[in-house]
C-alpha cells in the first residue's frame, strides 16, 4: 500500500475478485440498483401492452411479443448484465398475469436461461452493436431464432406436460409448437429488438430534436394515410394497391431515417393493421379477401418488413462507410483534429463568408516548445501522448463553429469566427494547458508559442493571414517562447 501525498491510502493493485463475487461484479455491470429496477419496469411494461394486444387478430399474429423483443434488445444490449432486470421483470409480469406460484418460478427461471443463451450467442456470432450492416442484421435474426424462439418453445413445451396429466409427449406434438407462429412472432420479436437498438443508437449520436419530431411526424402521417385507406375514404383506389402504396411508404422511411426508420416504420404499419384487423373495416376485409388466404397477406407483410429492413441496413452500411471515408479523408488520425487539406479548404470558405457578411475572423498558428527535445529524451510515444492531449483539449475548449487543426508535426492552428478578441483565446488556450496538464500524469510537460492574427476582410484566402500568424509565432519563440504575440 503506497500513500499519494494529501490524500488517502491507495492499493498497489486491485484486489481480484474470485467466484461468486466475481460473477455478480460482471452481471451487475457497476449500475446502480435503479437502473436494473428501471429496465425490469421496460419489461413489464412490454409485457403488460403485448397483453393488450393479444386480444386482436390482425394480419400476423394476435400479439406483438414486445416482451420478447424487449429481452432480446437486453441481451444484445447489456449481455449478461440483462439477467436481473429479465428475471425480475418477467417474475412480476407473471405475478401480474395470474400464473401460480411454481410455474412463475419456472417460467422466469426458464426465461433467464434463453436471455443467458441469447448472450452466449451474440459473443460466438461476434454480433456488435450499433448494427451497421446486413451481416449484423441476419446475426442478429440467428440469434433470435435459435437461441430465442427454439429454446424457449422447447423449455415452453416442457413445462406445459409438466402442468398437464391429458397430454403425452409426442415428437408430432413437439414440432407442431415448435413451428407455430414461428416466423411471425420471430419477425415481431427482432422488428421490437430492432427499433429499441436503433432508437438507442440515434440518441447516443446526439440526433437533434428535429430528427425526432420529423420520425414522428413521418410515422403519424403514414399511420393516418393508411387508416383513410382502410376506412374507405378513397374508394377509387383498389384493395389490393392499397399494400403496395404501404410498401412505398414504409420505403421512403427507410430511404429518409435508414433501418431506424425502416423498423419504426414497419412496427407503425403493423399497429394499424392489427387495429384494423380487430375493427372489421371493409376495406380490410376485402383486402383479405383479394389475397384468398390469411397466410398470402402475411407473407406479403413479412417481406415487406424483410426487404426494407434490409435495405435500412445496406444504407445504414453505406452512410458508415462514407462517414469512415470522410473521417480519413479530413481528419489527423493521431489527433482526431481537422487535418491540412480540409482546414485550408473550412478557412477559405470561412474567408469568403467573411468578405461576403463581413464580421470578424481570428486565427491562432502555435506550436509545442522543444518538441523535438521531448521525442529525443522521452520518446516518440511521449511524444504521440503530448499531440493528442493537445487534439483532445482543443477539442474540449473550442466552440461548435471553431476550426482547430493540425497542419503539420508540432504545428497547429486554430480558426475561430465571429472572435473580434484573438488575444483573449490565445490566453484560453494556455490557460487550458496550464489547468489540465497536470491531470494527466502521462503527458510531459510543455509549453506552447502562439502566433494571433485577424483576417482582414478584404482577403480572399488565408494564405496572407496565415502568413502573418506565421510571423508572430516566429517573433513569439525568439522572445522566449511560452507566449503569445499579435500581429494585425
Amino acid at each position: 500500500m503506497t500513500t499519494l501525498s494529501g490524500g488517502p491510502p491507495v492499493l498497489d493493485r486491485p484486489v481480484p475478485l474470485t467466484g461468486v463475487r466475481r460473477y455478480l461484479s460482471i452481471v451487475w455491470l457497476g449500475q446502480p440498483l435503479w437502473v436494473h429496477l428501471l429496465l425490469a419496469f421496460g419489461y413489464v411494461l412490454a409485457g403488460r401492452t403485448a397483453s393488450f394486444f393479444s386480444g386482436l387478430e390482425g394480419v400476423l399474429a394476435g400479439n406483438f411479443f414486445l416482451q420478447q423483443g424487449y429481452a432480446l434488445m437486453l441481451a444484445a444490449q447489456f449481455g449478461i448484465g440483462a439477467l436481473p432486470a429479465t428475471l425480475v421483470g418477467h417474475g412480476i409480469y407473471a405475478a401480474l398475469e395470474g400464473v401460480s406460484p411454481s410455474s412463475l418460478v419456472l417460467s422466469t427461471l426458464s426465461n433467464g436461461l434463453v436471455v443467458y443463451a441469447c448472450t452466449v450467442a451474440f459473443r460466438r456470432t461476434r454480433f456488435s452493436l450499433p448494427v451497421r450492416s446486413p451481416q449484423g442484421l441476419v446475426a442478429l435474426v440467428l440469434v433470435a431464432l435459435v437461441a430465442y424462439q427454439l429454446l424457449s418453445r422447447t423449455l415452453g413445451t416442457l413445462l406445459l406436460f409438466r402442468s398437464s396429466d391429458q397430454l403425452q409427449l409426442s415428437w408430432g406434438l413437439y414440432q407442431a409448437i415448435l413451428a407455430d407462429s414461428l416466423v411471425h412472432e420471430l419477425t415481431l420479436q427482432v422488428l421490437v429488438c430492432l427499433t429499441l437498438l436503433c432508437t438507442h443508437d440515434e440518441w447516443q449520436r446526439g440526433r437533434r430534436s428535429r430528427y425526432w419530431l420529423g420520425g414522428l411526424a413521418s410515422a403519424l402521417a403514414m399511420s393516418v394515410v393508411l387508416v383513410t385507406l382502410l376506412q374507405g375514404w378513397w374508394p377509387q383506389i383498389p384493395p389490393l394497391q392499397v399494400f403496395s402504396m404501404l410498401y412505398v411508404a414504409t420505403m421512403l422511411l427507410t430511404f429518409a431515417y435508414g433501418l431506424h426508420g425502416a423498423a419504426f416504420g414497419n412496427l407503425t404499419m403493423l399497429a394499424v393493421l392489427q387495429w384494423a384487423g380487430n375493427a372489421n373495416l371493409p376495406v380490410f376485409e376485402a383486402v383479405m379477401r383479394a389475397f384468398g388466404r390469411p397466410d398470402n397477406v402475411s407473407t406479403v407483410v413479412v417481406g415487406t418488413i424483410i426487404s426494407t429492413c434490409l435495405v435500412g441496413a445496406l444504407l445504414r452500411e453505406k452512410s458508415e462507410r462514407a462517414r469512415h471515408l470522410f473521417q480519413l479523408a479530413t481528419r489527423d488520425v493521431l489527433t482526431g483534429l481537422v487535418n491540412r487539406r480540409h482546414f485550408f479548404e473550412s478557412a477559405n470558405r470561412e474567408v469568403a463568408r467573411l468578405h461576403r457578411q463581413g464580421g470578424a475572423l481570428a486565427l491562432l498558428y502555435f506550436d509545442l516548445d522543444h518538441f523535438k527535445r521531448i521525442n529525443d529524451q522521452h520518446g516518440h510515444a511521449a511524444g504521440d501522448r503530448v499531440l493528442r492531449f493537445m487534439g483532445d483539449l482543443l477539442q474540449r475548449i473550442a466552440r461548435g463553429s471553431d476550426i482547430p487543426a493540425r497542419i503539420g508535426g508540432e504545428e497547429f492552428v486554430w480558426l475561430a469566427p465571429d472572435s473580434h478578441d484573438a488575444m483573449a483565446i490565445a490566453r484560453k488556450l494556455q490557460q487550458a494547458i496550464y489547468e489540465h496538464l497536470p491531470d494527466d500524469l502521462s503527458v510531459v510537460p510543455f509549453t506552447v508559442s502562439v502566433g494571433v492574427t485577424m483576417v482582414h476582410p478584404d482577403e480572399t484566402s488565408i494564405d496572407a493571414a496565415l502568413t502573418r500568424a506565421d510571423g508572430a509565432l516566429y517573433q513569439a519563440k525568439h522572445a522566449g517562447r511560452d507566449q503569445a504575440v499579435f500581429v494585425p
